[in-house]
């Protein structure tokens, strides 16, 4: 027979695969979350749930596709790192893994309005600026000078953004 627990955790676990796309400047491309989306106005950086199935790695270039339209190899793309933050408390938290990648893109993004309603070419101190007025989602300056160091350790982007 099964034990009930009167008391149910409504938390639950995400992986969210994101990308940090720097362009030849070396600034870094983030999105606004549009107005029907949770968190809306937020900036962030492209990104998206995994699919059953999918790699995390394939599962970012489709969500960078999808949101961006950029189309980039996966093999084109260095891990960064995983990343984990918690949104909610303790009854109904989201925890979302963040396996984190790096790439270059030129040009400028088409957004899918569902998804985002403006995008910006941004350098890491602009980020942070954004991060401090609490105009981003958790992490993204974080995740972004992760991902500058690497692309620099492995000789990826010369100089910094």
């Amino acid at each position: 027979m099964r034990e009930r627990r009167a008391n149910h955790s409504r938390a639950r676990v995400m992986v969210v695969p994101c990308v940090v796309i720097l362009n030849g400047q070396g600034k870094v491309l983030i999105l606004r979350r549009g107005f029907r989306k949770r968190y809306p106005g937020k900036w962030e950086l492209p990104g998206g749930r995994m699919r059953f199935g999918e790699s995390p790695r394939n599962a970012a270039c489709r969500e960078l596709r999808e949101e961006t339209g950029f189309c980039i190899d996966p093999k084109d793309m260095i891990a960064v790192d995983t990343y984990s933050y918690t949104y909610g408390n303790k009854r109904s938290a989201v925890q979302f893994v963040i396996p984190l990648y790096v790439s270059k893109a030129e040009g400028d993004p088409v957004l899918t309005p569902e998804e985002h309603d403006d995008w910006c070419w941004m350098s890491l101190d602009e980020i942070k600026e954004l991060e401090k007025r609490g105009e981003t989602l958790l992490g993204v300056y974080e995740m972004v000078a992760g991902a500058l160091q690497r692309a620099k350790e492995v000789g990826f982007l010369e100089g910094s953004a």
